[in-house]
């Protein structure tokens, strides 16, 4: 079904590669200390201003990049691969995955701090907004940034020939290397720092999902190259717990 043909191997721009890794850690670790040290009165503000400022970073490193790539950065409307598949196969698997919270929620098992039956719609509606930013500043720093920075430190001497159901696509594609070590950074964003006192919190059942996640977002924006695309997914991921809440109780409670 789907055939990538590269005739020569890749070759490594390692400056390109460390100014990537430096640029997006040190985004990474600035977001931390945003979550770390800013405790204003109301949780809707601790939670907005860290995936506003990774959000306005990510943008300015973007504007500063465009100056030695030539690229978009994904944000496009045309979707420059085949995109309706992809689509189909997420709507599916994130269909499923709801209706599996939506039971947990319906059995009570979920965790009641979070799902109360009397929490404020005013607050859930904070809560989603932060999750939807958070989504996008995500998808703008690992896919936008990384992936397509990351590509250019990864170079083929070759022309990449995509192959998608009998159809052959001859676009210069981002590498599945540059969509491995985006991922890779992605899941390690999750790693919770506090510095004072140091306490460094790995949880590996949580990276483990990341880079499947990752893996999905940037293997979209791999074959499309509209950033919107993983944006989108991001957001529906993050907010299913809040719809699946939302149908229970509307529909079986």
């Amino acid at each position: 079904m789907i055939n990538s043909k590269i005739n020569n191997p890749v070759k490594i721009n390692k400056k390109n590669l460390y100014i990537t890794v430096v640029v997006v850690l040190a985004i990474c670790l600035i977001t931390s200390l945003c979550k770390t040290f800013i405790d204003v009165e109301g949780t809707f503000i601790n939670d907005i201003i860290p995936p506003v400022v990774a959000l306005i970073l990510s943008v300015f490193a973007i504007y500063i990049a465009k100056k030695y790539i030539k690229s978009d950065f994904g944000f496009t409307l045309v979707n420059k691969g085949p995109a309706k598949l992809y689509w189909l196969m997420f709507v599916i698997v994130w269909i499923i995955y709801t209706v599996f919270l939506a039971i947990i929620i319906n059995d009570g098992s979920a965790s009641q701090n979070i799902f109360e039956s009397n929490i404020n719609i005013g607050v859930i509606l904070q809560a989603v907004m932060a999750l939807i930013l958070s989504g996008i500043a995500e998808e703008v720093l690992f896919r936008s940034f990384a992936m397509t920075t990351l590509d250019s430190a990864f170079i083929s001497e070759s022309k990449n020939e995509y192959e998608f159901l009998g159809k052959n696509y001859k676009y210069n594609y981002l590498t599945s290397t540059a969509v491995s070590v985006s991922s890779v950074l992605f899941a390690l964003f999750s790693i919770k720092m506090v510095l004072y006192p140091i306490v460094i919190n790995i949880n590996i059942g949580q990276i483990l999902v990341l880079l499947v996640m990752g893996y999905t977002y940037g293997y979209t924006f791999y074959v499309t190259k509209n950033i919107f695309n993983s944006m989108i997914m991001n957001c529906l991921i993050k907010i299913s717990p809040y719809i699946a809440f939302g149908f229970v109780s509307l529909f079986l409670r």
